[in-house]
């Protein structure tokens, strides 16, 4: 694949994450906030491995943990869109630097989304447990969003290392 090929797939690609982190952004306050005001004063704030609580904690530490994740969702947005020279893991030629630069912006984004899911899905499992419900949320989502984190890494810093064979064919 040519380098001007592979960079506009990775430019569209980061197009569709955008608009994805900006439809995000208000689905995630209006839940948040929604089922914030119908929350008891104390509330599980952590299940083990297995779905079951093991700490209890006042529901003011969820609204400060939902402003943090908010502002570090954020932060990585902001990075994204910078020309912050990164560090590597390995050497990337200096005709591949754009492409480098065009794919560690995706994934600092893609991690800005995954962060917002965090928070959603956090919001799903309190108000599953404030209603009664059983625990799919508990079990699932938050191993689906670390799932998806750890497979994203594995898969950037593979095409990382793939940048240095390409841009050879112009």
């Amino acid at each position: 694949m040519k380098k001007h090929e592979w960079l506009s797939k990775i430019n569209f690609y980061k197009k569709v994450l955008k608009v994805i982190y900006f439809l995000l952004i208000p689905l995630v306050s209006v839940a948040f906030f929604l089922f914030y005001s119908n929350w008891p004063q104390q509330l599980p704030i952590h299940y083990d491995l297995y779905g079951n609580i093991d700490r209890i904690g006042n529901k003011s530490q969820m609204l400060v943990v939902f402003f943090i994740l908010i502002v570090i969702s954020a932060l990585l947005f902001l990075i994204h869109r910078s020309n912050l020279e990164f560090n590597y893991p390995f050497v990337i030629q200096e005709e591949n630097k754009d492409m480098a630069r065009a794919l560690t912006s995706s994934f600092l984004l893609l991690n800005a989304i995954l962060l917002l899911l965090f928070v959603l899905i956090s919001c799903l499992v309190t108000q599953e447990y404030v209603q009664g419900y059983g625990n799919f949320w508990r079990l699932n989502g938050l191993y689906f969003i670390i799932g998806i984190l750890f497979s994203s890494l594995i898969i950037y810093l593979i095409m990382l290392k793939k940048l240095n064979g390409v841009g050879h064919e112009e």
